[in-house]
């Protein structure tokens, strides 16, 4: 995570989440360890439904140590 968007500090280490304050911005870069559609959104759910969510599909062998699913009951 590069705080506030600033490409020349050095990025934040082992965050799941992160502040972006109105009007400002931040740079991420990730590494996605098992394929699959993952929603990206913000802690305001009720702005889903106005469309701010991403989705981010993965392509890839799947890595059973990571993720795996389980059978249905």
């Amino acid at each position: 995570v590069y705080n506030l968007a600033s490409l020349t500090h050095a990025p934040l280490t082992d965050v799941q989440t992160v502040l972006v304050p109105p009007g400002g911005a931040v740079a991420v870069d990730l590494k996605a360890e098992v394929p699959g559609t993952f929603l990206l959104v913000d802690h305001a759910l009720t702005r889903l439904h106005k469309g701010a969510v991403a989705e981010l599909t993965v392509e890839g062998e799947p890595n059973p140590t990571v993720y795996r699913e389980l059978p249905a009951r």
